[in-house]
Parts: C-alpha cells; structure tokens; sequence
C-alpha cells in the first residue's frame, strides 16, 4: 500500500505534446525538442503504451535519438523492441541502481524504485537489476515543455517511509550544438535515502557497428585491472585513451576503470567517429564513485556512476552536460 499527496504525485499533464492523434501500441508517446544547431526526440512515459516502462531504468527523459550535422546519435541498439524488458531502451539512459525497502519487504509487498515506482518483491532472493519485476503503482508524472526543453516530475511516499520528490530536466544549449540533463533530487520520507545512480550511455552514431571507427577518451590515465567478456581481446588502453584494435562483431567487452579521482573534472569523457569526424563530449557536476564500461556490436557504454546518501528534508542536484563536434581526434574534454 502507498500514500500520495497532491504535492508528490501530479496527475495532470500541463502540457500538451507532439503526440499523434491516432495513438497506436506501435507509436509511443513522444515530443520533440530542437534549435539550430540539434534537435532530439524524447520519449515520454507511459504505463501502457510508453516506448519504456521497464522495472530497471528511470523512465524520464529517454532520448530515442539525436540528430546533428546530417547524423544520428543514439538510437536504437536491439533487435526485436520490448518495452517491459528492463533493458530495451535507447539513450543517455538512467537507472538509480539500488532499490529503497527491498531487503526489508517481505515477499509478495512493495518496494520503492526511484523514477520508475514501487514494485512487488517476488521471492527472497537479492534483487537483481536484470529481473522484469512486476510494477504495482507507477509514479505518474507532471510533464512541462518548450521548444528546446522539456521537464519532467515525479514524487512517491510509501508506508515505509521512503518517499521523494525528482524532476529531471533537458534543456538544448543556446550557443552551441548540445544539451544539459538537470536533476533534483528531494527526500520527502522519513527514511535515508541511500542507492547510486548512473547514466548508461547507449551510443552509436548513424547505426555504425562498434569496432575501430570509435575511441574514447577520458581526461585521466585509465587502467582495467579484471577486463572481462572480450575486453582484452579488442581493446588497446592508450594513457587515457581506449581504442578498438578489431571489430566487436560479436559477444560484448565489459570492464570497471580505474584511474579517476575525487575530482568532478574527472567525471567525463569523449567519443570520437573516425570516419564522420564527430565527437560526443560529456561532463558531469559530481565526482564519479565507479566507471564502468561496456558495449557489444551495436553500441558502446561509458557509465560514469555517482553516490547518493540523502536524508529526510534534503535534497541533491546535478547535471551532464553533452557537446558535440565535428573535426580534431576528440582529444579535448569539453566543460
């Protein structure tokens, strides 16, 4: 059972959205925003019919695509699309990765996932981010927009004390070719609110098959001390470059990267296209707690994590910021 509050969950949506009129399963809700120097399609959340409404990932703000200079960022990365699965998504995707109440609910009762809703727990078991678990109540969202942002929010109490107040907001930049995701994080419960978030990074360029056309590039020496799946076997670490020997035709590469620091300079890094010349630049406003790295053929994932201990009456903000270029090597990291 759970508590709402007209302060925590907004029922009405105040703005009306580039939606088709004639809504079918097979057209997801979405909006676009756009200026003149990119534009980008988001999709918007719906517990029926929404592009995403996994039990995984924070379901505002996904970014099904983003056009700039006569190319296509993201977009999507899987075969056959299954928007209950927990990863079939597309983007600069976000999951708040540790689940609020889980351990102390009982099987069968709720438990709190920010930016997604409170879910039911099955079994005994640990939870497990790749379980499609089942979703009881959905946070419903308040959307607002403009030409060039969009904002959404969401809040949830629960009986357990757990509750929170999250707007996330995307908003293109004025002077050059990029945008920024905001975040505000607010704890309306009575218990601490301790998990880690991350962004997941689904990238590719013009649907281009990862392998030696992309490198990336962060702003401090990296080293993988346990590289797993086909990491050793494709990649080449370069000081502070990570560069593709071979094609990453099949299986996938994963590994957690070592050599930042406690500096929030030290959360970003580039993707560099050889061949269309475009470099994604990224930067965060905190310090980054774990970064870790995966991709398989159709897309690379650099995911820079942060932690989030925040108790009752607090609240946390932060923000990425995405540039892209076109020319250079994609050595610069870019604030």
């Amino acid at each position: 059972m759970h508590k709402t509050t007209l302060g925590l969950i907004m029922v009405r949506i105040l703005a009306l959205l580039a939606v088709s009129a004639t809504l079918s399963a097979a057209d997801p809700p979405s909006t676009r925003v756009r200026n003149a120097h990119l534009e980008m399609t988001v999709m918007t959340p719906d517990a029926k019919i929404g592009f995403y409404h996994g039990s995984r990932f924070d379901w505002s703000g996904v970014i099904r695509d983003v056009k700039y200079n006569t190319h296509t960022m993201f977009g999507k990365w899987k075969g056959t699309h299954n928007p209950a699965n927990h990863d079939d998504i597309t983007g600069p995707s976000e999951e708040f990765r540790i689940p609020l109440g889980y351990d102390a609910a009982k099987p069968g009762e709720i438990f709190l996932k920010l930016g997604v809703g409170t879910l039911v727990k099955p079994n005994d078991k640990p939870y497990n981010y790749a379980t499609n678990y089942k979703i009881r109540h959905p946070g419903l969202w308040e959307i607002t927009r403009g030409d060039d942002e969009i904002c959404f929010a969401q809040g949830l109490l629960t009986d357990a004390g757990y509750g929170y107040k999250y707007t996330k907001t995307i908003d293109l930049l004025d002077s050059t070719a990029g945008f920024t995701i905001h975040h505000e994080l607010k704890n309306v419960g009575t218990q601490r609110i301790v998990t880690d978030w991350y962004n997941h990074n689904f990238y590719n360029i013009d649907s281009d098959a990862i392998g030696p056309n992309y490198s990336v590039i962060f702003p401090f020496p990296i080293t993988a001390p346990k590289p797993q799946e086909r990491f050793a076997e494709v990649i080449a670490l370069d000081g502070a470059a990570l560069r593709f020997k071979s094609p990453l035709d099949k299986g996938s590469i994963y590994a957690e990267l070592e050599g930042w620091g406690s500096d929030a300079n030290h959360h970003a890094f580039s993707i560099h296209h050889q061949s269309s010349r475009v470099t994604m630049h990224v930067s965060g406003t905190e310090p980054v707690s774990k970064f870790l790295i995966w991709g398989m053929k159709e897309t690379i994932c650099p995911e820079p994590y942060i932690a989030i201990d925040l108790p009752p009456g607090e609240t946390k903000s932060w923000t990425l910021t995405y540039k892209f270029t076109v020319g250079g090597t994609g050595r610069a990291i870019i604030r």
